[in-house]
């Protein structure tokens, strides 16, 4: 037998498990259906047979509503139709078929394919946008009883913003990825924050202290506590205590800490100072010129005789 007659021979046999898959083929039958019916005939042959039977009688899947009608999806048409009545179908050349979509916090989400193009968006968007018109051009899309899975024309409608009805519901399920941006929520982080750095270590310092002590001065907290020692827990230049107060939201005043002083250029630590002490070697830039000019001049106006 010559390829010819193999070639003719194999599309008569083709030909002849078609028909007898098309005969046993009807709208209410599905794959599993006629795998059953026909166990002699391989998979991959029926579903070649289903792919003939659908173009020419396309299996619709929907069922009919009394009231329901059908619009095509703008920039989507031929491919998708939303209904009155809030329901969308996908439509292909085999087959019309409901898309129950994703169910969220926010609503029934659609997801809608153009070849490589794919888009999720909600349901009650996809049913303003094909059923009621937005002449103002609003931007969003509301449900009149708060229902968010009631997405029937006569139940949306455009507005401009979240009104604060909806404002506790809906727009904090729309926008939970950006929950954390609420002043609501910033200022319970920082509590914690502030209950965790207020917090007591074995060396009396505070976790928030010994942080940044590490951080910015690269010494541990026994090596702080060595410095105080050094300095009998005064001040390098005054020689006093720390006296300086601060305040600690939802709490009583506090006494500052002695602060760490060192050298800018070289980030070496060079001592112990008081807050006010710290404070004016920053103001002058640490310049001695400065200093000694401010010593005559104290001495000056506190005792005239003294000559510059």
């Amino acid at each position: 037998m010559d390829n010819y007659q193999k070639k003719k021979e194999t599309k008569r046999r083709t030909d002849t498990l078609t028909y007898r898959i098309v005969q046993a083929c009807s709208p209410d039958k599905t794959f599993q259906d006629i795998q059953k019916e026909l166990p002699d005939i391989a998979k991959g042959t029926i579903a070649s047979a289903l792919r003939i039977y659908n173009l020419v009688y396309r299996r619709d899947e929907t069922d009919s509503i009394t009231g329901e009608e059908w619009k095509s999806v703008p920039n989507w048409e031929n491919l998708y139709e939303v209904s009155n009545l809030g329901r969308i179908k996908k439509i292909t050349p085999y087959r019309v078929k409901i898309i129950k979509g994703t169910v969220s916090d926010a609503g029934i989400v659609i997801n809608l394919q153009k070849n490589t193009i794919r888009r999720e968006t909600l349901l009650k968007r996809i049913v303003a946008i094909a059923w009621i018109p937005n002449p103002d051009n609003m931007p969003h899309v509301m449900n009149v009883d708060e229902d968010i899975y009631n997405n029937k024309v006569d139940n949306l409608k455009w507005f401009i913003g979240y009104p604060k009805k909806v404002m506790t519901k809906e727009i904090k399920a729309l926008c939970a990825k950006e929950r954390y941006r609420s002043p609501e929520h910033k200022e319970r982080i920082l509590q914690k924050i502030r209950e965790k750095s207020l917090e007591i270590t074995k060396n009396g310092l505070t976790v928030g202290r010994e942080r940044a002590l590490k951080i910015k001065y690269k010494i541990t907290g026994e090596q702080y506590l060595e410095l105080l020692q050094k300095c009998n827990n005064k001040c390098e230049i005054c020689n006093k205590e720390e006296t300086t107060e601060y305040f600690v939201k939802d709490n009583a005043p506090r006494v500052k800490v002695l602060n760490v002083d060192h050298c800018h250029s070289t980030n070496k630590v060079r001592g112990i100072l008081c807050a006010k002490c710290n404070k004016a070697l920053g103001l002058v830039h640490e310049d001695t010129t400065i200093l000694e000019n401010m010593i005559q001049y104290i001495k000056k106006h506190n005792n005239p005789d003294i000559a510059r």
